[in-house]
């Protein structure tokens, strides 16, 4: 097993939430980001997912890891497709690693509603796109504005 995966899987990065634990997660990220400003990742994952695997890497890069003091991150464990369907397929997501940049003005309305601000997949081994530390730095400030 490599390094990097043992440490995400010791640190418990995929932890599965039923659904009511999800939506508190999300109401509490959505009442942080309302009181300090802060925009919203959501991050849709899974622990046999090697994108989201390689994903988790690149943000224990100290660049990464500066952008996202700017936001409030939320890590939603979608196992095997098994979990969390709704809100996925609300986000529009394709597959995972699929990432959500949003800025919610309304903590009554469902995440689903949250305006978003950059939506897509985040996937260093597939498509490549965004797949240094770099790349996933200006993907952030990009959806931040």
């Amino acid at each position: 097993m490599f390094p990097t995966l043992l440490l995400l899987l010791q640190a418990g990065v995929w932890s599965p939430r039923t659904e009511p634990a999800l939506n508190e997660a999300l109401a509490q990220t959505c009442a942080a980001s309302l009181a300090d400003k802060k925009p919203v990742l959501l991050q849709f994952s899974a622990e046999w997912c090697g994108d989201c695997r390689a994903a988790e890497a690149l943000k224990a890069d100290p660049a990464v890891q500066a952008e996202l003091a700017g936001w409030h991150t939320l890590l939603i464990d979608v196992g095997r497709f098994e979990r969390h369907q709704p809100l996925l397929k609300a986000m529009g997501a394709t597959g995972i690693a699929w990432w959500v940049a949003a800025r919610p003005t309304d903590c009554a309305q469902p995440a689903a509603a949250w305006p978003r601000l950059k939506v897509g997949p985040i996937e260093p081994t597939s498509d490549r796109a965004v797949e240094s530390p770099a790349q996933l730095v200006s993907w952030l400030q990009a959806a931040r504005g």
